[in-house]
């Protein structure tokens, strides 16, 4: 029996621990597999998950073990998108993979489904579920097509630089001395397309932090101040917070919440890392921990969403959704902006943030709440190219965004 590669050995664990419930890419330090490769076939076949499980479904007459599908959906992927091997390697591999995972009967086929894709049949499937869908043509109307296809699409990743510790023209020439390549995102930030620079010293060292644009965006339109009073809600691993410091210049009292312990692990780490002083991390439940009412010149609200707006960055996200979610996530997301409601001074500045666009936990939850609290009103985005309204939604596009929420509340 010959061996299959460690890139694809590392894929299959990967597919099976996402569709467990677990974290699939967590891959071991010491692998000797080409990490990035493995990253791209994954999260390749997780695009194309629905796709492809409309496909299998047809030409199936019985459905064989999960671990099948997996190998199945892997070769599938390399023959119809990545084409960075031979049809017959790409084959060769999946029959070596059963064999490995003692599923050599289903070798036959394994075989005939590869050698015979029917490639009409295939594109005739939608890339994702039907209510998914149309949450995007309900949003983005016409843009839906080019929504769908830039989520189909390996976004970059955008840089938060620590500019307390480094400055962005000594960041940008270690890169340049590294060849990795780094561009300018307008009104700010910085993206990189190559996942080299998480191996770089620079990132083990906190001089920069990888952060989606519109989160950066943000904490932008928080404007934080030297010597604010914030509150950070649902805070880990705390991109926002790190930010916030960042640009109070680490002088502030920043408290950052949230009930998951595992998570917060990841926020200490980032601190320690960027050596910022001015975060003091609170482990419990944002809906119970004692905060003053009135208290805090900036709130940030980011509470658990769908996530819909970074499934072409974690297209993990799609595997276990369904459009009963939504309703669960707005009742929680309500509770969450109610209670940084309570906690914000008059005077104040809150920012409601969300990686969604779905209107059930975007705009129904920020009317509701204006609706139910007195002294709450919107603050419309100025001078901004993803205003929407009263509101910013930003939209998958040619600079590689996210679908991202942001409301601005003041409180008088």
């Amino acid at each position: 029996m010959k061996s299959p590669s460690q890139e694809r050995l590392l894929a299959v664990d990967s597919l099976s621990a996402f569709f467990s419930g677990k974290k699939g890419d967590n891959f071991h330090p010491d692998t000797n597999a080409r990490v990035n490769q493995v990253y791209n076939i994954v999260y390749g076949v997780l695009r194309k998950h629905h796709l492809f499980n409309g496909y299998l479904d047809i030409k199936l007459r019985k459905k064989p073990p999960l671990k099948v599908i997996f190998i199945l959906q892997l070769a599938m992927f390399e023959l119809v998108y990545n084409r960075s091997s031979r049809d017959y390697a790409a084959i060769s591999e999946a029959l070596n993979l059963a064999d490995y995972f003692g599923l050599s009967a289903y070798k036959g086929l394994i075989n005939a489904v590869l050698r015979n894709i029917d490639f009409d049949l295939l594109n005739g499937f939608p890339v994702y579920p039907e209510w998914i869908m149309n949450e995007i043509r309900s949003v983005f109307a016409e843009n839906s097509d080019m929504v769908i296809d830039k989520f189909q699409s390996v976004p970059p990743l955008f840089l938060t630089i620590n500019t307390l510790r480094i400055t962005v023209e000594e960041f940008l020439q270690r890169m340049r001395e590294n060849d990795i390549v780094i561009g300018k995102t307008e009104p700010f930030g910085y993206c990189c397309k190559s996942r080299r620079i998480l191996e770089t010293g620079e990132f083990r060292d906190g001089l920069f932090l990888v952060q989606d644009l519109g989160a950066q965006m943000a904490v932008e339109m928080l404007l934080p101040f030297e010597g604010m009073n914030m509150l950070d809600l649902c805070s880990a691993p705390g991109g926002k917070s790190l930010r916030a410091a960042i640009l109070a210049g680490d002088n502030a009292a920043i408290t950052a919440v949230d009930k998951s312990p595992s998570r917060l692990v990841k926020l200490h780490e980032n601190i320690n890392k960027t050596g910022l002083k001015s975060i003091n991390v609170v482990n419990g439940n944002p809906l119970k921990t004692g905060f003053g009412d009135d208290f805090f010149d900036r709130v940030i609200v980011d509470p658990p969403c769908s996530a819909l707006g970074v499934m072409g960055r974690h297209p993990d996200v799609l595997i276990n959704r369904s459009g009963a979610d939504l309703k669960l996530f707005a009742d929680l997301q309500y509770k969450l902006l109610f209670r940084g409601i309570e906690s914000l001074k008059q005077g104040g500045r809150l920012v409601y943030s969300v990686c969604t666009f779905t209107e059930t936990e975007t705009v129904d939850v920020i009317e509701k709440a204006i609706g139910k609290f007195p002294g709450i009103y919107v603050i419309k985005p100025e001078h901004s190219v993803y205003a929407r309204g009263d509101y910013v939604l930003t939209m998958p596009n040619d600079i590689g965004m996210d679908a991202h929420f942001i409301a601005v509340l003041g409180k008088r």
